[in-house]
Formats: structure tokens, sequence, C-alpha cells
């Protein structure tokens, strides 16, 4: 309710701020794609004072969870190794929709960075117990997609989840990259949304790979709901 009353004084401030130099003020919010942290918020309390919402749907799993399994930092959909009490991208949209009544006022968040874990050689290094976390630039078991992709390691997709990741035989790392950058975009044109956001720049190559996938995908009027995906 707190956080409801916020916002509205926000919008109020920056509604007579607007009406002394004539400006328009946007207001929005980073919001959690976790159920444990979105089930406590007041949408109706919400939505009418934010411009949209922008839904963080990463860090589902990661270096954390030491032991693994080995698992997605960012599924679109509910992969074989998630629970139904577990959190991934289109449970947090299809509540959100719900709560705010209109999906044209979320965007759906992605990373431009990943996790990983040490495991053992078996199969595609899914959903597999961990031994630890590899290093990372800025933690332990954390990178940017740049360096990701420049080690090469052999990649693997499942079009079901929207997921990519490489395994090495005995890294796995969970990360998007160019082509599961592109179905988030489709996504986001299939459920209607507003569109794509991500954390951060810096992540990407600076070819801009990301970045360059998402927004060639987010212009194509024809991109829709894939046939993998639940309807």
């Amino acid at each position: 309710e707190n956080f409801g009353a916020l916002l509205a004084e926000f919008r109020r401030q920056l509604g007579l701020l607007g009406t002394t130099n004539g400006r328009q003020y946007l207001l929005t919010i980073g919001a959690p794609a976790g159920a444990e942290q979105y089930s406590k918020l007041d949408f109706a309390g919400i939505a009418p004072h934010v411009d949209w919402i922008n839904v963080m749907a990463y860090d589902f799993h990661g270096p954390w969870e030491t032991a693994g399994p080995t698992n997605h930092i960012s599924a679109l959909f509910q992969s074989t190794c998630e629970p139904a009490g577990g959190d991934w991208a289109d449970k947090a949209i299809r509540a959100y929709s719900a709560g705010v009544g209109n999906p044209a006022k979320l965007v759906l968040g992605m990373p431009f960075y990943g996790h990983g874990w040490r495991t053992s050689s078996v199969g595609n290094g899914f959903c597999l117990a961990a031994t630890g976390v590899p290093r990372g630039a800025y933690e332990k078991g954390t990178d940017d997609y740049e360096v990701l992709a420049a080690r090469n390691a052999p990649p693997f997709r499942d079009e079901t989840t929207g997921t990519n990741w490489s395994f090495d035989g005995s890294t796995f790392w969970s990360f998007d990259d160019p082509v599961s950058a592109a179905w988030k975009a489709d996504y986001a044109n299939c459920r209607g949304l507003r569109g794509v956001m991500f954390w951060e720049l810096s992540g990407d190559e600076p070819k801009g790979s990301l970045l360059s996938a998402m927004a060639a995908r987010l212009r194509n009027t024809s991109s829709t709901c894939r046939a993998a995906w639940p309807q």
C-alpha cells in the first residue's frame, strides 16, 4: 500500500512540475519476476501511476546455488528442471498482465550477462549437480555476454523454453545470445508487451549483437508467437 502511495505522490509531483515547464515526465519502475516478491505487490495500486513496468525476468538461478542444479538464468517458459512452484518469465508476465490489466504497460527484461557452474561431463550439462562456480569478471559465476561469446564453448538452445547455454564438458554457462534475444523480442510482440529492456548495455559486444537482434525483431510486425510455445 505504501509503495502505491509513493508512486501516486511521485506522479502528482511530476504533474505539477510539468505544468510549470511544459514538459511531460515518465514514471516507470523495475519490478521483480519472482513470485515470492511480486505476489506482495498491489498491482491495482501501482498501475494507474506508472507509464510502464520493467519486469526484471532474470536471475531466476545463479551462482548462489553453489550445488546446482545447473539451470537457466532467464527462461521464458518452464523447463524440465524447474518445479511447478519455480519461476520463469512467462509466469511472471501472465501474473502482471492479470493484475495490471494491460500488457502494453509491461516491458520484458533480459540479461546481457550469464551465470555459470562447474559440473561433470554429462550430455549437454543442463540440470546437473554442480561442484562449484567458475571465475567471473565481476564476481564468481557471473560474466558479461561479450566475454561468454568470446569463449566459443559448444552452444545449446531450447526453443520451447526460450533459452541458450554453453557447456564445454566441465563448465555450464546460462546466458542469452542473439538467437534467444530475438526469441524474447518475438515473445514481447506475441504477448502485446510494450517492448524489451536489458541489464545492461556494456555487457553486449561492441558491435551490439544482442541489441541489434532484439531491435530488428521488435520492428518486424510479423514477429509473433512461435509454434513451440504454450499459448
